[in-house]
C-alpha cells in the first residue's frame, strides 16, 4: 500500500500485464493540482476502495 502512487512501481500480480505503473501516479498528480484528497482502503483478496474528497470551494463554484 505505501507504494501504490510511486511511478513505475509494479507488484507481483501485475508483472504479467502490459502496463508501465503510471496510472495511479497520474491520478495523484491531477488530484494534488486540484487539491483533491485521495484515501485508499484495501483488503487482501477483496479489492480496494478509493475515496476522493473535493475541496468545499470547488463545489461551491459549480452552483
Amino acid at each position: 500500500m505505501p507504494f501504490i502512487f510511486n511511478r513505475f512501481k509494479k507488484f507481483r500480480q501485475s508483472m504479467q500485464q502490459d502496463s508501465f505503473g503510471l496510472g495511479l501516479p497520474i491520478v495523484k498528480s491531477i488530484a494534488a493540482f486540484h487539491r483533491i484528497k485521495i484515501d485508499v482502503d484495501s483488503a487482501k483478496d477483496l479489492g480496494s476502495n478509493f475515496k476522493l474528497t473535493l475541496p468545499a470551494d470547488m463545489l461551491a463554484s459549480q452552483e
